[in-house]
């Protein structure tokens, strides 16, 4: 296809010279030897000038390089035909292009020109005249129209029309362009893509199948299990094709362009400044890398003929995808083509000779140089289609492996038995004693002691577990514990789950003919002592300071001797299915002496036979959960929790405590109280609950008092927020329900009975009340049934209460009026 195009244009050469050929045919034959006359003269002045050239040259930039070639044919002329340089010329314009990645380019033009003009033909030869005015030599215009071609490096043939207009004078030219595509769409480039994603991901899940009983070994309880591992493996390979299309198309747009000539300097060469504006709809012939949007942008540049010969021109474009690159040089070399006299007597090689001479160039020299259009003659815009298609696959891979193991249900466990083996894993202790399943300690003070000492060394809390003497016989722990660092104390009565509901431990309580002591210092002797767990065991006696045998920390001797469970300055307390009786002092007290705060769980607890059942204090804030507990015949108190200064929070719920003699079944106090208190029973006390606070937060409900001494309840403080519902309390020597609050009371009180007391049945004394007093019921009580002293603040409604049988009114108001008592 190249080398067809590459023939046209010799066609269009050979054309121009054959009509070239006839029309300087009469010049030749009207020439005489070297003398002149006047009728020569005269004939050679009044012979249409035939004026063309034959162009070739080289242009560059940065991205890409083209060579070209062209002859501008004349071949219809009155140019001088009157002696005078004016005139019309029509002439033909093949060019051709080669570029260097394979583009070759030609097109055919026809054009016509007309020089408007009075000067006489002899002032071509006139090079030293003076400096011509701007309109001295005439003023030129030209149409043009051009067929081209465009062969491009993918094989692909273009076809446009271009058509221009110019016009111009010696120092200014101005011209145009406009071009129009012939031919349609075409398919440059085609690539076609696989690639192969794969991508892999296992899943995996362990089941365990216990294949035995729980058993002791070393310091764990384990079992023997079969451990399933299925992992699932998933393999995920996607192919992905693509097709890749890349489109070559005609684009159509326009240039124009305006150059000056230099006076002054034109007398010696030709200097001129161009200046213009180029628009197309896509990337033009040159360097592409697929489709772009419109490519718009000026130019400047500068053209210079040192000799008529010889011509350097130099472009900037403002948008690059013009030609590839935002410069370009170039240079040309362009002879004359004119075989007839001008009336110089010069024939044609005495013009190529002058065309290498510097020297001032006539206006009329002009009408023969190509037409000035874009350096390719057919622009191409690229556009690109991309198609894809993706298909993904999906494997899965299942394997399964089952291996024997062993499963460790709890870690970190002192052994402590001092009884036989016990069938469990549990060795009867012998001389060799590490505290391990196998060589258990047979003191809990041993334990306690290996505890504290693997707690400082690993910074781990250990557990010391006490095997309770039963059928593998055994016997009571004659001892006075001290507690040297964090330590859980859990006896074998307390079941150690396994995954599927399996239990170890042989049910046995311990009984610790003792107790538990520990003091946590500011410097700690072993590690600290910040979390003590109590689980399990039976105490009586208690703990005796002398009768320590630790090893490692002293007695701890407080004020609370002889107390089962004794802890001081312990910020976090659990005490848990303990039986406590036969105390010379109390049964459980967790004290805090420091500024520090104090966590207690105290649950499932039976205390009796003490001086307090349960006591809990401190200088700061208390946060309590003392649920299930029973304390029973303790002659001080059942339940203790005060605080000096700071908040107690929590809850009191569920708890018996039954026969004190010098003191409450519950008393809790605290600047403030949170604390809701809940189904407690509370029997035979001197006061059976007792709440003082500066201001007391939480709900009252259900519990059940009576045959108490003093107030069955008995709730004293600054204010009260919530909800007093569903107690009970009856046959008390004074008051059933006691409120006395001096800044007032906000809730409900519902649902309450009082019956049988000795005095008032339900006493409320408040500045205000805000709430609702419903449904309560006050019958047979020695004095007034419902006794209220409330102020002149009272919202809400005090109604539908019942009262019969008392002793004194039934309804006593001494504050502001009640509505519907």
């Amino acid at each position: 296809m190249k080398f067809a195009a590459s023939g046209r244009l010799l066609g269009f050469v050979g054309l121009s010279l054959l009509v070239q050929l006839p029309l300087a045919a009469p010049a030749l034959a009207g020439s005489a030897p070297p003398a002149k006359n006047a009728v020569i003269e005269q004939e050679a002045q009044t012979h249409p000038m035939y004026l063309g050239t034959v162009t070739g040259g080289v242009k560059t930039s940065d991205e890409y390089t083209e060579g070209n070639f062209s002859i501008v044919a004349p071949v219809w002329s009155t140019l001088g035909a009157d002696a005078t340089l004016s005139g019309d010329v029509i002439y033909l314009e093949p060019y051709t292009s080669w570029g260097e990645r394979g583009e070759v380019a030609a097109s055919l033009g026809l054009g016509w020109r007309h020089l408007f003009g009075s000067q006489s033909v002899a002032a071509l030869n006139q090079h030293d005249a003076p400096q011509a005015g701007f309109f001295d030599e005439g003023i030129f215009i030209g149409a043009n129209v051009f067929i081209d071609m465009l062969d491009t490096e993918a094989d692909n043939q273009f076809w446009q029309l271009g058509v221009g207009l110019e016009v111009g004078t010696r120092y200014v030219e101005l011209r145009g362009n406009y071009y129009i595509p012939l031919s349609d769409r075409q398919l440059a480039e085609e690539t076609r893509t696989v690639e192969t994603i794969q991508r892999s991901s296992t899943s995996a899940s362990q089941s365990i199948t216990p294949t035995g009983a729980l058993y002791a070994t070393g310091n764990s309880i384990a079992q023997n299990a079969v451990f399933t591992t299925t992992a699932t493996t998933t393999v995920s390979t996607t192919t992905i094709e693509r097709l890749f299309r890349r489109y070559e198309e005609g684009m159509e747009g326009w240039d124009a362009e305006l150059a000056v000539l230099i006076p002054g300097l034109d007398r010696y060469f030709d200097l001129r400044i161009i200046g213009g504006y180029y628009s197309f709809d896509n990337q033009p012939f040159g360097p592409q890398e697929g489709g772009t949007g419109n490519v718009e942008g000026w130019k400047t540049g500068v053209e210079i003929r040192p000799v008529p010969a010889v011509i350097l021109t130099g472009t900037w474009y403002e948008d690059e995808r013009l030609t590839g690159s935002d410069w370009t040089v170039g240079v040309q070399l362009q002879m004359p083509f004119e075989l007839g006299d001008l009336g110089d007597g010069k024939g044609f090689w005495d013009r190529i000779g002058d065309a290498f001479t510097p020297r001032r160039r006539h206006l009329v020299e002009r009408l023969a140089e190509p037409v000035r259009r874009q350096n390719a003659a057919i622009k191409v815009a690229n556009s690109v289609d991309t198609e894809t298609h993706a298909d993904t696959e999906v494997k899965r891979v299942t394997k399964v492996t089952h291996r024997n193991g062993r499963l460790v249900i709890a870690d970190d466990i002192i052994f402590v038995n001092n009884g036989g083996a016990v069938g469990n894993g549990i060795s009867q202790a012998g001389p060799a004693e590490t505290g391990a399943a196998e060589q258990p300690f047979n003191t809990i003070q041993e334990g306690a002691d290996q505890a504290a000492l693997n707690n400082a060394a690993t910074r781990r809390l250990w557990t010391v577990y006490t095997q309770g003497a039963g059928a593998h016989g055994g016997g009571a722990y004659n001892e006075s514990v001290t507690i040297g660092a964090s330590t859980r104390f859990i006896s074998s009565l307390v079941p150690v789950v396994g995954p599927h509901g399996e239990t170890f431990g042989s049910g046995d309580r311990p009984l610790v003919q003792g107790g538990f002591a520990g003091v946590n210092t500011p410097v700690p002797i072993v590690a600290p002592l910040s979390f003590v767990s109590v689980a399990g065991y039976e105490i009586a006696g208690g703990y005796q300071p002398q009768n320590s045998a630790s090893k490692l920390v002293p007695g701890v001797a407080l004020g609370d001797d002889n107390a089962g469970i004794m802890l001081r300055n312990v910020s976090r307390v659990e005490i848990v299915d303990n039986v406590i009786h036969d105390m010379p002092w109390h049964g459980i007290v967790a004290r805090r002496d420091d500024a520090g705060n104090l966590s207690i769980l105290a649950r499932g607890n039976h205390v009796s036979d003490a001086w307090a059942g349960i006591v809990v204090s401190g200088n700061a804030d208390l946060e309590v959960q003392i649920t299930g507990n029973t304390a029973n015949n303790n002659l001080g108190g059942g339940i203790d929790a005060s605080t000096t200064a700071g908040v107690i929070s929590g809850v009191v719920s569920g708890n018996t405590s039954l026969n004190t003699a010098n003191g409450a079944g519950f008393y809790l106090s605290a600047q403030t109280l949170r604390v809701d208190v809940l189904a407690n029973q509370s029997n035979g006390n001197r006061n059976g609950i007792s709440m003082e606070g500066g201001f007391i937060d939480g709900d009252f409900s259900g519990n059940t008092v009576n045959d108490n001494w003093e107030s069955n309840i008995y709730i004293a403080g600054g204010g009260f927020t919530g909800d007093i519902t569903n107690n009970t309390a009856s046959y008390t020597a004074v008051n059933g329900i006691y409120l006395a609050l001096s800044d007032g009371f906000t809730g409900n009180i519902a649902g309450n009975t009082t019956t049988n007391n000795f005095d008032i049945g339900f006493f409320i004394y408040a500045p205000t009340f805000s709430g609702s007093f419903t449904g309560n019921v006050s019958n047979d009580n020695g004095g007034d049934g419902f006794r209220t002293e409330i102020g002149s603040i009272l919202i809400g409604p005090f109604n539908g209460n019942s009262a019969s049988g008392n002793g004194g009114a039934n309804f006593q108001n001494l504050g502001a009026p009640l509505a519907n008592p």
